[in-house]
């Protein structure tokens, strides 16, 4: 059985054969050789990536004690929310910024929305159908129930508000 030396495998990083190319390790080298070079290779490339974000994005390490329960309260709640860790930190920074709850689950809150708009529309057909107002009072109190819940769901309400109704 006859193998293709690497340098005509099916290149899909073309600037990492380049530069194995450009160091000539592609012709001369030995299969070690050409694997330590793609180390290296990817240990600047990744040196240069960082530094590149850095410039763009602010970063921020913190650290979490796993001895008073930190961590595990922040990747028991990533979990929850079905977030990596990090996502997570992130999401609820800017949640919190906003004033806005971090919904656990989005699906189920939108299934809840979803069933009481089906709620206000299958009033809507009977009171079409019995031609009595009362339904369209129903279904009015049903549209205000449906916004007050999609409301308290996504925003928390502010100190004042609680305090001050």
């Amino acid at each position: 059985m006859i193998t293709k030396p690497h340098h005509s495998r099916t290149r899909k990083n073309t600037s990492l054969w380049a530069y194995l190319d450009s160091i000539g390790i592609l012709e001369n080298g030995t299969d070690e050789e050409i694997k330590k070079a793609k180390r290296e290779y990817k240990k600047k490339y990744i040196f240069q990536y960082k530094r590149n974000q850095r410039s763009s994005h602010a970063e921020f390490s913190i650290l979490l004690s796993k001895r008073n329960g930190e961590y595990g309260k922040v990747k028991s709640a990533a979990e929850n929310h079905k977030m990596t860790m990090t996502a997570f930190l992130k999401a609820s920074a800017f949640a919190y910024l906003n004033k806005q709850y971090l919904v656990p689950d989005k699906q189920q809150v939108a299934r809840i929305e979803q069933f009481l708009i089906q709620i206000s529309n299958e009033i809507q057909r009977i009171a079409r159908r019995e031609k009595d107002k009362r339904y369209e009072q129903v279904q009015q109190l049903v549209f205000v129930i449906q916004k007050e819940i999609s409301e308290t769901l996504r925003n928390p309400p502010c100190a004042k508000e609680i305090i001050n109704p």
